[in-house]
């Protein structure tokens, strides 16, 4: 049995709406779950297995330079990673805390990887996660027809001192480029004020990090959420949660 729950959590003066739900799934797991400035689903769960099922194949079909847009089977991709790693284990969830993904990219996946008539399954977990964990949210929130944007933590929420934490800042700079048309114009202006020289130094560091830098959108969605680009009005980790009770919940 799975329990989402989506509560309060005191930061200034913001609470967070709480709900309790049971989802039927394969496996045992607490979730805790934020909605960020309406528009931003935030999961943190201590448990790498399930992130580990229901995370990597999702957050890799955008950013892996093996396997970005392509379908590829879970343990596939372990294979491939442990190669790169040079490690006999798969240390994915270990080495990285946070994922993030849009609901542009998140569709895409559903079309590619749901398709049992070409031979393409999701997995039970991923099926639980992306159809009933998110939609449920999505229904409670009246995000079915918006587009959205999904973070997912290891470990407990990334709060402290009023504001959201170095990891989980991060993560939301990834959403607000994707959601925020005004904020990811001054982006794209600050990387295209850079020299080709300047450009190409930055994706050294992206790419020994195993992102796919063909991906010029990548790119500069990375070195932007790793605050490498010089950008007037830069995230401060500071973001309006849903208030108990208010007109937004």
């Amino acid at each position: 049995m799975y329990k989402i729950v989506v509560h309060g959590k005191g930061i200034d003066m913001i609470e967070v709406k709480k709900i309790t739900e049971k989802i039927h799934g394969a496996r045992t797991c607490d979730v805790e779950i934020f909605l960020l400035d309406n528009q931003v689903i935030y999961f943190s769960t201590p448990n790498e297995e399930f992130i580990g099922e229901c995370v990597t194949r999702v957050s890799e079909y955008q950013e892996s330079p093996m396997f970005n847009s392509m379908y590829f089977t879970l343990n596939e991709y372990k294979a491939w990673y442990k190669r790169q790693t040079n490690r006999d284990e798969f240390t994915y969830v270990s080495d990285w805390h946070g994922w993030n993904f849009s609901s542009k990219t998140l569709e895409a996946f559903n079309q590619t990887f749901d398709d049992p008539a070409n031979g393409r399954y999701l997995s039970d977990w991923e099926r639980v996660f992306h159809k009933n964990m998110i939609d449920i949210v999505r229904t409670l929130y009246g995000l079915v027809e918006k587009k959205y944007y999904v973070i997912v933590t290891l470990g407990s929420p990334d709060f402290s001192d009023g504001k959201i934490g170095g990891l989980l800042k991060h993560e939301f700079t990834h959403a607000k480029f994707f959601l925020d048309d005004e904020y990811a114009s001054a982006v794209w202006s600050a990387w295209d004020a850079l020299g080709k020289e300047e450009q190409e130094k930055l994706k050294l560091p992206l790419a020994c990090n195993g992102y796919d830098v063909k991906d010029t959108r990548l790119v500069v969605d990375e070195s932007n959420a790793y605050g490498r680009l010089s950008l007037i009005g830069a995230t401060d980790g500071r973001y309006k949660l849903i208030e108990e009770g208010s007109d937004d919940a």
